[in-house]
């Protein structure tokens, strides 16, 4: 009698669940430009997807691996009652499977939280971007940090050889930047470079 509930009601639940993500996914196709940040963000290889919805949809993804293993178990159970111990064995099983399918949710709402350096971005890489414009010596105090999953932040501060055009470095630097990583936000100073930097702790990069 159990197994019988069982299984009806897990087949109940998961043609639901089918048919909600069945919907969430038309929906999304159709209504994808209140989701989907700037086309330019491709250039970065980066997911412009909203993390709420993606949150969502791992949700309603977890529910139907967790009916399926509930009707798997009860068609098992009820064709071979001596083995009950298939019931624990796949709600363990599947829900080791659900933990798996939500690690990249978790990962990317962590560095946000914590202000990590986001997914497609090499520090080594900006910073080396930084030094190939003409007129910059040094680059520090450099940051990047997430916003969301598709937004990013820069800030750093450029060290120019005296007598350099300030304002050519910047625009330089910004455009490099901006084409290149397509920085959501990106806040640069420039200064003249003096010789006291090349001690200067703060002024050296990061060890990896």
């Amino acid at each position: 009698m159990y197994n019988t509930i069982a299984f009806k009601v897990a087949f109940a639940r998961l043609r639901c669940y089918s048919m909600g993500l069945t919907l969430h996914q038309h929906s999304h196709s159709h209504g994808g430009g209140s989701l989907e940040s700037h086309s330019h963000d491709e250039a970065t290889g980066r997911s412009s997807s909203n993390i709420n919805v993606r949150a969502a949809y791992i949700h309603v993804l977890g529910d139907i691996i967790q009916s399926l293993g509930v009707l798997i178990a009860a068609v098992i159970v009820y064709f071979r009652p001596d083995w009950k111990i298939v019931d624990p064995i796949c709600t363990f099983l599947f829900s080791l499977l659900v933990l798996v399918t939500t690690f990249n949710i978790l990962r990317d709402t962590m560095i946000v939280l914590m202000e990590g350096m986001p997914k497609g971005v090499n520090f080594v890489d900006v910073l080396e971007t930084f030094m190939s414009i003409d007129g910059v010596v040094r680059v520090h105090n450099l940051r990047v940090w997430a916003l969301s999953p598709d937004k990013i932040a820069l800030a750093a501060h450029l060290a120019v050889k005296p007598g350099a055009n300030t304002t050519t470095v910047l625009k330089e630097a910004s455009r490099k930047m901006y084409k290149k990583y397509n920085f959501f936000d990106c806040t640069l100073q420039i200064e003249e470079f003096e010789t006291q930097m090349e001690n200067c702790k703060q002024c050296q990069p990061p060890k990896c």
